[in-house]
């Protein structure tokens, strides 16, 4: 079987083959190739377009869609659900006459949520200082980490276990999972009852009509609620 390799990326040390696959598929939805709502073809069919692995596919899809490019499809694939023609005019004529635009206006968009990040982690930090902490050995701190970039996640996980450290030696970590436990048990009291109350069948038989007088204010809520519960009680 042969493949039209008009298509496949030329060899470029200096970015990496994601990047380019991306530039790529960007060029195409820029040209009107891919429309709005429109499936891309799969993985293996770019891979083998492009000349690349399925997993710089994969990379240069994810990467699109984290810049809202691109979106996946229910039962499997991916869609395109932004295109030059969506956006302002004078971008559009800009992106037509140069595919590459696009490209340029993603990476731009990039450093811009990137900016916006840090932006929002310094006002946390501003406002962090106003409120009252809930424990007087430990002071919140805000961090940015991108997935995406690989950047930041050693800090947040080193942010954890400080933290751990620090509530463990004055005895607060213990206290704290004591306490989520005794709360979790309640909740699975209350969640396990009102399942039981739901199932029951005498509880069943008069729940809708019991609804309705609620919903028309013939009957409190109240009322309704201890009704049905003295069903549920006198058959357990």
């Amino acid at each position: 079987m042969t493949h039209d390799t008009s298509d496949t990326l030329p060899a470029d040390p200096r970015t990496r083959v994601s990047d380019r696959v991306a530039d790529r598929i960007l060029a195409r939805i820029a040209s009107g190739e891919w429309a709005v709502g429109q499936r891309l073809p799969g993985e293996r069919q770019l891979a083998e377009d492009m000349g690349v692995s399925r997993v710089s596919v994969r990379a240069a899809l994810q990467t699109l869609k984290t810049q809202g490019l691109l979106d996946a499809v229910q039962g499997g694939g991916t869609r395109v659900v932004s295109t030059a023609a969506c956006m302002d005019a004078s971008l559009a004529q800009l992106v037509k006459a140069n595919h590459e635009t696009l490209a340029d206006l993603a990476e731009i968009r990039g450093q811009i949520e990137v900016w916006a990040a840090r932006r929002a982690a310094r006002d946390y930090t501003n406002a962090l200082h106003l409120l009252t902490p809930a424990s007087a050995a430990w002071t919140v701190p805000v961090l940015t980490c991108s997935a995406l970039e690989r950047g930041g996640i050693a800090e947040v996980w080193a942010a954890i276990g400080s933290y751990r450290q620090t509530m463990t030696a004055i005895g607060r970590f213990d206290q704290r999972r004591a306490e989520q436990a005794h709360a979790w048990m309640w909740n699975e009291i209350n969640e396990t009852l009102l399942q039981a109350l739901k199932d029951d069948d005498s509880v069943a038989t008069q729940l809708p009509a019991l609804e309705r007088d609620v919903t028309a204010g013939s009957m409190a809520p109240g009322a309704a609620a201890r009704r049905l519960v003295k069903a549920f009680r006198q058959r357990n």
